[in-house]
């Protein structure tokens, strides 16, 4: 066996996938649960496969769905971000500040005259 195809401690009988080949093994396990998913879901005379609900299947699917769906959360990339340079950030920040002041203000001024008016 090559070395790409050795198992090592740990991993289920068969070569140990990279990053990728476990991310696009994971969706298709995934999806196929889903799949089978459709076929499941209680009715008048228990899961609509047949079997009595709970029904086991309907639960392994789920199970399985769930955990691949939790392992793709970690390892895939779903947002790349952009990157704010400091050059960009710092005339936000200071339009910011001058924003707040002009709020802080106007609303001192907002208080004062509704304080005024309960006061009557």
């Amino acid at each position: 066996m090559a070395g790409a195809e050795m198992s090592h401690h740990g991993a289920r009988g068969g070569r140990v996938l990279d990053r990728e080949q476990f991310i696009a093994y994971a969706r298709k396990q995934q999806v196929m649960a889903v799949r089978l998913l459709a076929e499941h879901g209680q009715c008048a005379g228990g899961c609509g496969c047949g079997r009595p609900w709970p029904c086991p299947q309907q639960e392994s699917l789920s199970v399985t769905a769930d955990h691949y769906r939790a392992r793709l959360a970690l390892l895939d990339v779903t947002v790349v971000l952009p990157v704010v340079t400091p050059s960009v950030a710092r005339p936000a920040r200071r339009a910011l500040r001058v924003l707040l002041s002009l709020i802080s203000s106007a609303g001192s001024a907002t208080l004062a005259a509704i304080t005024a008016r309960s006061n009557r």
